[in-house]
């Protein structure tokens, strides 16, 4: 079986647990415990805490994989960035509906009931988060996140590590 360490314990993590518990996708994984620098929060389905973020090492292996469960993009960037070299694991949520041509980059986080049409690209580490929707030929860069019931239009491009705030509206 293999294994899944969250990095990021706080809020936003139980919605990343509850979309890799929800998916057939991810029955031959078993979620081992969440790396934090500070306390989980209370509602984390209680999953042990494995210990600070500087810790990774202990728990890489072949059959080990991470995801980073923590919205902030300068945060995201920050640890991809200091731990190249592990197994990331892109989390979808069985509700999204993704169109069967979009390209989801490494480690990144789709939610529930989002909606990605034809030929959309989603960033390494990026998130689309609850109800977004990303409409044909959008561009979401490394590490964004894209809050709740955002719009995309066609062809819209958003940079790297940018957080737009839930219900934005982007024109392509």
């Amino acid at each position: 079986m293999r294994k899944i360490v969250l990095i990021g314990g706080g809020t936003f993590s139980t919605v990343v647990i509850d979309a890799i518990l929800g998916n057939i996708l991810y029955s031959d994984y078993i979620i081992e415990g969440i790396l934090d620098d500070k306390e989980l929060c209370d509602e984390n389905y209680d999953y042990p805490h494995l210990g600070k973020i500087e810790d990774i090492y202990k728990f890489a292996s072949d059959d080990t994989f991470f995801v980073i469960s923590i919205g902030s993009p300068k945060v995201r960037k920050m640890i991809a960035e200091k731990y190249p070299d592990i197994n990331y694991l892109s989390v979808v949520d069985v509700t999204a509906n993704i169109s069967s041509n979009v390209k989801i980059g490494k480690g990144s986080i789709i939610l529930k009931g989002t909606i990605i049409n034809a030929f959309a690209k989603i960033g390494d580490f990026a998130i689309v988060n609850a109800g977004a929707i990303v409409d044909h030929h959008c561009a979401i860069g490394k590490y964004s996140h894209v809050g709740q019931g955002t719009v995309l239009w066609h062809s819209a491009k958003i940079s790297e590590a940018e957080h737009l705030i839930p219900g934005t509206v982007v024109k392509g």
